[in-house]
Parts: structure tokens; sequence; C-alpha cells
């Protein structure tokens, strides 16, 4: 299959693929969509030899460039499409770019820096388009997990001993399973749903005792959005509730691994609360 490159702003949706040139927009480069790089920041040593090295070295922000062409019935729809192309940089706003090749779909978001093309009162027009992601990872297509509040069978059992047990058998009620397949660590969006928690609830990662607590009523009829890559929760999705977040000890999926998440009432609960995790695998 040929890749395809999907641009897509708040007010159009541009497809651009590398199959026949009279087929719409198509490309001739897609340039860094697969590429990574760090700014080492290596320091010199004082009067010997070499330098010191980071602890640690995060990925910069990735500039991604597209080159093609377009070709028009009439030089009325090339210029239709040179605005197309202009529209995408969408007044600043943040674009979604998505390609799909042959081994995944994976996307990104992007603020696109320029797009160009020599003038020409032709129908076929070249076009470049440079885009600039500040996560420079690519994602898949997110997975979902959900369960209900865990079925006592025993509690816990004191002094704690990591990683934790709940009680019962690890695939029961009460644990969602958050998977990554890619190749770069990855975080997950929590969503509580249906029922009723006036002292709210908490999230703990079994494997290390980590825990995020959310200790604000969760009433039926609404949601709680624990968004774990802003590191902020929701009401509703939309209402900022970071208030209610205590002492959080946030984690993430490492590449090629799986956590279970535990779901823990803090209080009484009416109804049957729901846990739906949604993880993304990461990609360089």
């Amino acid at each position: 299959m040929g890749t395809t490159i999907t641009l897509t702003s708040s007010r159009d949706t541009v497809v651009i693929t590398g199959d026949g040139v009279f087929s719409g927009p198509t490309y001739d480069a897609l340039i860094g969509w697969y590429d990574v790089g760090a700014d080492l920041r290596f320091e010199r040593r004082p009067s010997a030899p070499g330098a010191f090295a980071p602890e640690r070295a995060y990925a910069d922000a990735l500039t991604v460039s597209i080159e093609g062409q377009f070709y028009g019935a009439t030089r009325g729809e090339a210029l239709a499409m040179r605005e197309r192309l202009t529209g995408l940089y969408d007044d600043g706003l943040a674009v979604t770019m998505t390609v799909t090749d042959d081994l995944r779909t994976t996307s990104r978001q992007v603020h696109i820096e320029s797009v160009t093309f020599p003038w020409t009162i032709h129908q076929q027009i070249g076009f470049a388009i440079d885009a600039k992601a500040a996560d420079p990872r690519r994602y898949g297509t997110g997975q979902t997990d959900s369960t209900t509040l865990r079925v006592a069978s025993g509690g816990l059992e004191f002094p704690l001993v990591f990683p934790l047990d709940f009680g019962g058998d690890p695939s029961s009620d009460g644990r969602v399973v958050t998977v990554n397949s890619g190749n770069s660590a990855t975080v997950t969006t929590f969503t509580v749903s249906a029922g009723q928690m006036l002292d709210g609830f908490e999230l703990v990662n079994v494997a290390t005792g980590q825990r995020v607590a959310y200790v604000g009523p969760v009433v039926s009829g609404t949601t709680i959005v624990v968004d774990f890559a802003a590191r902020v929760a929701f009401i509703n999705g939309t209402t900022p509730a970071g208030r209610y977040l205590s002492s959080p000890q946030w984690w993430s999926v490492p590449a090629g691994t799986s956590l279970e998440v535990a779901f823990v009432a803090l209080g009484a609960v009416t109804g049957t609360p729901t846990l739906t995790a949604l993880t993304a695998s990461a990609y360089h």
C-alpha cells in the first residue's frame, strides 16, 4: 500500500497520497516523520579530556516537511488548492498530522510553520509544507480497557508490601491494563463515569504503589477525566478540577510494557462507578 498523509485542521482535512500524479495532492518526500533528535548538552571536563554526559537525554521538538504537487483541471482549481493548503495554518492552532504506512497509522499534533509554492499560472503547482511538533513522539491508535470497582475479597494486608495485592484473582474487577506496544514511553487518560463516590477515588499503579487520588465528589451523571499527559483533572472533560488532586504521583507506561492500575473508592459508593483507561502506544 502507498503511504497516505492526512492533515486535519479545525476547518478542513487535506489528504496527500503517494499514488498517481492526477489523483489530488500528492507528495514526493516526507521528511522528518520517522526522525528523533536530542540536544545532549555535553559539558566539557575542565583540565581533562572528554565531557560530562547528561544523566538522561530528552527528545527535542521535531520539524516535519512535505514536498509535493497538485494537478488541477483548471487554474481556478489549482488556486483553490493553494488556499486549502495555506488554510492549514489555521490561525496558529494545532493541526493533527496522521501518516498511514505499511506498518501502522500514527499521529502527531503539529503547528504549521510555513506553506510555500512557486507561483505559476498553470494548473500544476508544487508545494512545500513545514510543520513542527512540540511532542516529537508518534502515537498509534488508542487502546481502551474498562473495569468497575473491585469486589472486596480480603482487602489489603498490613504491613504493605509491593507490588500491592488487593485480594482476589489479578484478573478480577477493579483493575485495568494499560499497554504500550511502542518504542517510547507513553501515558494514559483515565475516565471515571457512572455511579457516585462522594469522597472520591484513587488510581494505584499496582507494580510500584504510585497513587493519584481524586478527593472531590463524583456525583451521578458526571464524568471525571484524569489526564496523565497534562497532569490535570477535568469534570465532564472541560471544567478544571486540579484542586481535587491530592499529592499525585504521576507515572508513565514504559516502551514495550504493560501496567495494571487499580481503581479504588475512597468512601461510600452508590451505583456502579466505571473506570476506562485510554492508552496510545508511542513511537520515535
